[in-house]
């Protein structure tokens, strides 16, 4: 990128270019340029490839909806005195034994987070804890509500006797990847490249993802680097079921740093502990292996709505399974901080419990999230 300075000063005399910036997390500049100008750029020799910024794809992923018409008087009482999905995992067990999630970092790449929610605010991280490539503004906010309602669900402080997220005691940091909930080259790329170098989470949301039942390698590089920084990348299985092959990317990825890893998808349960109907299926479209990796709830589940108010709302959805499991990574981090990242997916497979056909299927992948389970082997060992 350095050796190419004096050819972009060069097309920004001839009014080829207007802008550039490079990035660190992958080798790619993003070039501000005129249309008929493109074609002498790619015959300049100095790029391997030419990706045009405007193409987007619509997110297979979910936004927050309402799972049932509950009044809001029912939703409190029903959530100030339980919520089945936390209940199913036995995660107050943990919370009772004092795991929380204290001292782990939960980054997300959505369409932003509604940081003033009392739900969040708490939890915030106080430095390098937000960036917006889309219109720099400089506290968090939401494009779409998504990002809040997924976040909500791993990481809520639990205010006020409601009970949302998985670890309260964990903090939290942002970018807007996805600007109204829809995939961005241009900002994807620099808010991954932020994430890596400023926000630097132990536990990574990604909850989107493309067309089902195609391997889209757009992200590869950017998923060997978080995890070659030992940075937990949770991904959602997609909503795109129940037929066979419906998988996405980037949860469907194989062969990832290191040697041959995969993607960690999750996919989801109804409340009855059947498979949610629009929970993806494999096999996966990037090569032969579980998909998805895990399930965890994915119905009438409880989120924040992303206002500065204490609202929430019924959701449903894989994006928000992988919430679940973001959340679940930051208690098992809690107990063993310097685990390697490997044995923390390696754990979260083989203590989940087994549902459906005996061993690995395509409708629970390798069970429900164990949390408890999880814990205690990483514990002893």
């Amino acid at each position: 990128q350095d050796a190419l300075e004096g050819r972009l000063v060069q097309w920004r005399e001839r009014g080829w270019v207007r802008s550039w910036q490079g990035v660190r997390i992958v080798n790619r500049m993003i070039l501000e340029v005129r249309v008929d100008a493109i074609a002498g750029l790619a015959r300049s020799g100095e790029f391997s490839a030419l990706w045009d910024g405007h193409r987007s794809r619509p997110l297979a992923g979910d936004f927050p909806r309402p799972a049932g018409r509950w009044a809001q008087r029912a939703w409190s009482r029903e959530v100030r005195s339980r919520n089945w999905a936390l209940d199913a995992l036995e995660i107050p067990a943990l919370w009772k034994r004092g795991v929380r999630g204290q001292g782990v970092v939960i980054g997300i790449l959505d369409s932003g987070v509604e940081g003033g929610h009392p739900q969040l605010a708490p939890n915030r991280r106080k430095k390098d804890s937000w960036f917006d490539p889309f219109e720099g503004r400089s506290e968090p906010w939401d494009s779409s509500g998504h990002g809040t309602a997924v976040l909500s669900v791993a990481v809520a402080r639990n205010r006020d006797g409601y009970r949302i997220g998985v670890a309260p005691r964990a903090r939290w940091v942002a970018a807007l990847a996805n600007p109204g909930g829809v995939f961005h080259p241009r900002f994807f790329t620099l808010a991954a490249d932020w994430m890596l170098f400023e926000g630097r989470p132990d536990v990574l949301l990604m909850a989107f993802g493309f067309e089902p039942g195609e391997c889209h390698d757009d992200l590869r590089l950017f998923v060997n680097a978080f995890r070659a920084a030992e940075i937990f990348c949770v991904f959602a299985a997609g909503n795109e079921g129940p037929a066979p092959a419906t998988d996405i990317s980037p949860a469907n990825y194989t062969g990832l740093y290191p040697g041959d890893a995969v993607a960690f998808a999750v996919g989801g349960l109804e409340r009855d502990a059947g498979p949610y109907p629009g929970s993806g299926r494999g096999p996966a479209s990037c090569g032969g292996r579980v998909y998805p990796t895990v399930v965890a709830p994915a119905a009438a589940l409880p989120a924040a709505v992303h206002t500065r108010q204490l609202r929430y709302d019924w959701i449903a959805g894989t994006s928000f399974a992988a919430g679940y499991a973001a959340g679940v990574a930051a208690l098992c981090y809690q107990k063993r901080p310097d685990l390697l990242l490997t044995a923390l997916e390696e754990a979260l497979a083989s203590s989940a419990r087994d549902l459906g056909p005996e061993g690995p299927d395509p409708g629970y992948g390798h069970g429900m999230l164990d949390p408890e389970e999880a814990v205690a082997r990483l514990a002893a060992n």
